[in-house]
């Protein structure tokens, strides 16, 4: 019976907490008008940022690679610019690779985490539209 209950608090103090980032769009709360799309397929992170410099232009930053542990992302950002206009005929954008600098996004839990690019950290969540609080969004709706 020692053993058993040895083996039970050994087990019970290494409690581990996993869980999955939700894809979709992510914003700080305080800086609306920026945000981070993200899409995350088979461990692997997609990200576009819609941000913007000091002199209030539009910019876009994208990256992509595997999550490391599952909740954890850095790589280097790709700038995009002189992309096609909603009302204009295409023109392809210029792409250049990690011209965007370094990004790191850490997943605190599946609807929060902390993002740190252009030597600022700045707490994100994921953006709720519709599904209410975390026991609704539980119970779920049938279609």
């Amino acid at each position: 019976m020692k053993k058993i209950t040895a083996l039970l608090m050994v087990l019970t103090a290494f409690q581990v907490s996993a869980f999955t980032p939700e894809s979709g769009w992510w914003w700080n709360p305080s800086e609306p008008g920026t945000g981070y799309a993200l899409e995350i397929q088979d461990n692997n992170l997609f990200a576009a940022f819609y941000v913007y410099d000091e002199d209030g232009n539009p910019l876009w930053y994208t990256a992509q690679k595997k999550l490391e542990g599952n909740s954890f992302f850095d790589t280097s950002l790709n700038y995009s610019y002189n992309g096609t206009c909603i009302d204009c005929n295409f023109t392809s954008p210029v792409t250049i690779g990690g011209d965007g600098g370094l990004v790191t996004i850490d997943f605190l839990t599946e609807t929060t985490a902390t993002i740190q690019f252009g030597g600022q950290v700045k707490n994100i969540e994921r953006y709720n539209f519709f599904l209410g609080d975390q026991l609704q969004k539980m119970r779920g709706e049938w279609q």
